[in-house]
This record gives C-alpha cells, structure tokens and sequence, in this order.
C-alpha cells in the first residue's frame, strides 16, 4: 500500500493519497486470520525492485496446491503500450514508490517463476484496475455494468496518476533490430497481415505490422498457465476512489470488501465469484461511476474458483 510516491521519480508529483496503507494493514488482518504468511510492503518501502523480489522469494517456497495473494493500493496509470500488445495501445500499470510497474511486467513475473500449480489470487485498487489486468484470455462474461441512474458517489479522491513515461523499456521492444523484423515479416503470411491491417488502419504500416508479428510471434509463450483470479476496485476505463468513514480513510473497493467479510464473521462461506457479487452489490449503492471487476485468467481451475475466498 502506498500513500505517496518518490517525487524525484514522478517529475516532481508525491501522488498523496491517504487510505492505502490503512488498505494493506486490513488485507494483512484478514489473510493472517486464514493462515497466510504476510510480506507487507508500505511506501517508501514498495518499490518496484522489492516487490519483484518478494515475488520471487515467494515463488521458491510454494509448492503445487498452495496459494499466493497480491494485494496492491495505490494509484494506477495508464502509457503508452510498448510491445504493441494491447488492444488500445496503452498498458495499464501500478504506481510503486520509484517507478511504475505495467501489466506485461506483472504477468511476465507470474509466468517466469511459478509452479503451474500454485493458486494466485490479486486484488488491486487502483484505477483502471492497475497492472492487474493481465491474460490474453479475460472471460469477459464475467464484467457487468449497473444502470446509470445508481446514486453518484461524492468525488472522493482518485487512484489515478499523470500520464508520465515509463522508466524502464521493455526488453523485447529494444532488442527487436531491424533484421529481426524483416525475418518476422517474411515468415507471416502477407495475406493474413493484410487481413490484420484492415481492422486497425488508423495505424502507420509498419506499426500495424509489427502488431500483429509480435501478437502472432508472442501468443502460445506468453500465455499464463497458472489459475489466477483478479478482483480489480474498477474496470479498466474506469478511476478508483477513496472514501472516508467515521474518520478513516480506505479504498472504496477495499472498504465494501471488508464490510462484507465483517458481516459474515470473516469466514464467508462462497465461492469467490459469489463474494464477488455481494462486493458489487454494496458498490453499487455508492457509486455508478466505479464498478468492481472479477476475471478468471490462465489455466482454469474450477476447485480455486469454488473455495471459499482465502482459503489455503
């Protein structure tokens, strides 16, 4: 949880919030109460080297069955995609201390270094749902909407950051010489690039045909091969906000979260879909603005998706 960034890194923006530690320090109670072993990183002490190393000091002590929850608060972006891999040209990131973390970065963490077995949970407040939205194969199924006439959520403070640019370039992109690309273009159909070409013709030619290499080239590698489900505070064309109850501030997801878990003593008894909807249910009487987000990616795992939320 971060309740402000490094300014020497962000041009100057200390990106103040005020609730995402208190979001961490809750998260922490919740899952120490099921059993989890606790990594909490806070400000000034989450930044993107020491979460990537918590991520993998992790990885090495779970083995297939167990499970593992990333929790993030804090402000989430949105820059321009650097490996053309996104359909609106923009990765959506999560703001560490020092610099910003994108979704290709987080999803190519989880596929380098877990087992195929091992349960990943991630629940991200911040806006546009953060570098949490990961996977090539979201069940898009699973998005609702709430009609517009829902009550208006005051205009709390948002989870968003400035557009800035990225500091750290994607390794792909800057090894990709210009004999690399002509070998990919010569090895993909000029008939299929075509086809390619007339569905994003607002794009120059040679943008357009790198994009659709790189996802042709890229797609059976990066596809994630562990069960992973997300819970995202909002989707992704959406901000997440704070709210402020009896003198406290948390995220709105992570607030309408924890107030269903109090409700059931802790120990709700759904699936996690289930717990899902009830979330939903209380965001929808504060806001027609922010609506929470629950994607399946990976491999499916029916046995994860039907436990009970937590469970080890």
């Amino acid at each position: 949880g971060l309740n402000s960034v490094d300014p020497e890194k962000y041009a100057g923006w200390n990106g103040e919030l005020y609730g995402c530690e208190n979001d961490a320090e809750d998260m922490a109670m919740v899952v120490n109460s099921h059993g989890f072993e606790i990594m909490k990183l806070l400000t000034k002490d989450a930044t993107c080297s020491n979460f990537e190393r918590s991520i993998k000091q992790a990885a090495k002590i779970l083995n297939d069955g167990d499970i593992f929850l990333i929790s993030f608060s804090g402000h989430g972006g949105q820059m321009k995609d650097i490996d053309s891999d996104e359909e609106n040209f923009l990765d959506s990131t999560w703001v560490f201390y020092d610099r910003q973390l994108t979704d290709d970065e987080l999803e190519n963490l989880i596929r380098t270094n877990f087992s195929k077995q091992v349960r990943i949970l991630i629940i991200s407040s911040a806006a546009h749902a953060g570098a949490a939205y990961i996977g090539r194969l979201i069940n898009k199924k699973n998005q609702k909407s709430v009609s517009s006439s829902m009550k208006e959520m005051s205009p709390d403070t948002p989870r968003l950051e400035p557009e800035l640019h990225i500091t750290k370039p994607n390794k792909y992109i800057e090894n990709l010489n210009t004999e690399k690309l002509n070998q990919l273009k010569n090895q993909t159909n000029s008939q299929q690039i075509l086809e390619k070409k007339n569905n994003i013709n607002h794009l120059s030619s040679n943008r357009q045909d790198l994009l659709y290499i790189l996802q042709r080239e890229n797609a059976e590698d990066r596809e994630l091969k562990t069960p992973i489900i997300i819970f995202t505070g909002c989707k992704k064309n959406e901000l997440d906000t704070e709210t402020e109850v009896n003198g406290r501030v948390n995220g709105a997801f992570n607030y309408n979260m924890l107030k269903v878990l109090r409700e059931k003593n802790f120990n709700f008894k759904g699936t996690y879909k289930q717990f899902y909807r009830e979330i939903y249910k209380l965001s929808s009487l504060s806001s027609s603005e922010q609506h929470p987000g629950y994607y399946v990616v990976g491999k499916r795992d029916k046995k994860f998706e039907n436990q009970a939320p937590f469970t080890i």
